[in-house]
């Protein structure tokens, strides 16, 4: 694989993002990124996917995502990385200040990493592997109605 590409999958319809709920989904397991993605696509939302971590802050930087789902296991640039860049850094505070970031985390990694117990931890909520997706829709809906 060439370093100077990041991979990326694309799931934006023809639906114009100004009408609808955008999210994006950073996470490493491409399947399980494209299931998510199919899934919120069929519910409205138009999607993203990033599988690594740095490329899903340039991502985010042009689709200014409502929605943030974000591996914590990310390889390098790690999910709470990712956060935190993108609440604290200057130049993405202020776009990204109320954009909603949920943690995607099996429950034991969660629990072993306690990133919950860190300050200053920039995440809104967990979302558990396996997703629950009347869960997920829950909490994407309840996120962006706000």
């Amino acid at each position: 694989m060439n370093s100077d590409f990041s991979p990326q999958h694309e799931h934006l319809g023809l639906v114009s993002q100004s009408d609808t709920k955008r999210v994006l989904i950073i996470e490493n397991e491409l399947e399980i990124a494209d299931f998510l993605a199919d899934f919120l696509e069929s519910e409205g939302y138009a999607v993203e996917v990033a599988t690594e971590g740095n490329f899903g802050i340039s991502v985010a930087d042009r689709f200014e995502p409502h929605v943030i789902l974000v591996s914590l296991d990310l390889a390098g640039v790690n999910g709470h990385e990712v956060a935190r860049t993108l609440r604290h850094e200057p130049r993405y505070a202020q776009r990204f200040s109320a954009t909603r970031i949920f943690f995607l985390s099996g429950k034991e990694m969660m629990l072993s990493k306690r990133f919950d117990a860190l300050p200053g931890t920039p995440m809104s909520d967990y979302i558990f592997k396996p997703v629950d997706l009347p869960e997920l829709l829950d909490k994407i809906s309840k996120a962006t109605a706000e």
